[in-house]
């Protein structure tokens, strides 16, 4: 059941967990989910049931924690050789995406799993997302507990690392900050790369040093209690030769609109337009499903690899993300940046779990662009296509 409690039991009542905790169990109140969620038949559930689903919805357990602090984070499903290899689990606190994993379901069934221990909030701030993607695979929503530990650890954030990607011994500046634990300071950063090792104990620097390759950058600080944080991480690409730069940029709503999607007027797009699927719409999380798009035409002079990025309005997690595809391909779910009530923001079409930025390879010549609906009430206005991975839009763009 969901709720603190001291002693916590397992499936069958014989395992005592003697710890402070707060376990949330499907159909318990703190949890909520969208498409379909079956009853499943296995024996080494906890409680009572658990639930399955082919569907591509997903299961959310929201706990109403005590208090703020560091948390260890379990999650308890049922075995099956059906299940999902690689099933995706988000942990936001709000709103924010702390961490995404992706879990072996085909092992380790009926025992707690631990998913790692994260900072959170108290109260209802924070969520565990497991999400069912279609497919002929089961994904099994049981329970999740959430274990105090004590108070919060410090977390390191990776600010910029510009430009990226960059040209062999051309300067690259980094900069990061700390938020140190309760009662903590920040004493040290470390800077590291996978390639060349140690690059600085100082939260900003530059270089013209990196070596050629893809660079995993860590980023780690240290407080006065000489305790270190998780690292946080970005990949930086170092190449000997950049391409010729090449922009196309595209007004939203010139595009061909197919209804439901709209356009509509804002004094603060960059022509006073935008397109999107009006609140109250609804939802179509399904790329395959008959559903409201725009359709754009733009020329490439050279072949290369393309980022995508859009000027978006965000206003919530219910409504913030896209359906796109190039030249008839599968659509990539493009989760979009969420930068404030009513806010225009530049954000890079991403593809969920997979790929942040999504990249295009395209031919010299014609293609087409679709942006298609997902979650109504998301805003597009302009439209940036660019081999310039360097180039980061601000305003309302060139």
């Amino acid at each position: 059941s969901a709720g603190s409690s001291d002693d916590v039991r397992g499936a069958h009542g014989s395992e005592v967990y003697q710890e402070s905790s707060n376990v949330c169990d499907d159909g318990d109140m703190c949890t909520s989910f969208t498409g379909i969620w079956d009853s499943s038949e296995n024996s080494d559930v906890y409680g009572n049931t658990s639930l399955i689903s082919r569907q591509g919805g997903t299961y959310t357990w929201t706990p109403d924690l005590p208090r703020a602090g560091s948390y260890g984070l379990y999650m308890w499903w049922s075995s099956g050789i059906a299940n999902c290899s690689s099933c995706p689990v988000d942990i936001t606190c709000n709103g924010e995406l702390k961490d995404t994993l992706y879990l072996n379901q085909r092992q380790n069934g009926g025992q707690w799993n631990p998913l790692g221990t994260y900072n959170l909030e108290s109260g209802n701030a924070c969520s565990v997302t497991l999400t069912s993607e279609s497919s002929n695979l089961t994904t099994c929503a049981d329970a999740v507990k959430f274990v105090y530990r004590g108070e919060r650890l410090p977390e390191a954030r990776i600010n910029v690392i510009y430009p990226n990607p960059s040209a062999l011994e051309e300067e690259v500046c980094f900069e990061g900050y700390g938020i140190p634990g309760d009662g903590m300071t920040i004493e040290d950063y470390m800077w590291q790369s996978n390639l060349d090792g140690m690059l600085s104990t100082n939260n900003s620097f530059c270089t013209s040093s990196l070596s050629e390759g893809i660079h995993r950058i860590t980023f780690r600080v240290l407080t006065d209690g000489e305790i270190w944080s998780t690292a946080a991480e970005k990949v930086v690409s170092i190449t000997n030769s950049l391409p010729f730069p090449q922009e196309t940029w595209l007004e939203a709503e010139e595009g061909i609109i197919n209804s439901p999607m709209e356009a509509d007027d804002d004094k603060e797009a960059s022509t006073g337009g935008y397109i999107w699927i009006p609140n109250t719409l609804g939802d179509a999380l399904d790329s395959t499903q008959d559903s409201g798009y725009a359709e754009y035409s733009f020329e490439v002079l050279e072949d290369g690899d393309f980022v995508v990025w859009g000027r978006v309005i965000a206003n919530s997690a219910q409504d913030d993300s896209f359906f796109v595809s190039m030249d008839g391909g599968p659509y990539t779910l493009w989760d979009t940046f969420r930068g404030g009530e009513e806010i225009w923001v530049w954000d890079q079409v991403n593809h969920r779990r997979t790929a942040d930025p999504m990249i295009f390879h395209l031919d010299a010549g014609i293609h087409t662009l679709i942006i298609k609906q997902r979650e109504d009430g998301t805003k597009i206005d302009r439209i940036l296509i660019t081999n310039d991975r360097a180039y980061n839009p601000s305003g309302r763009g060139k």
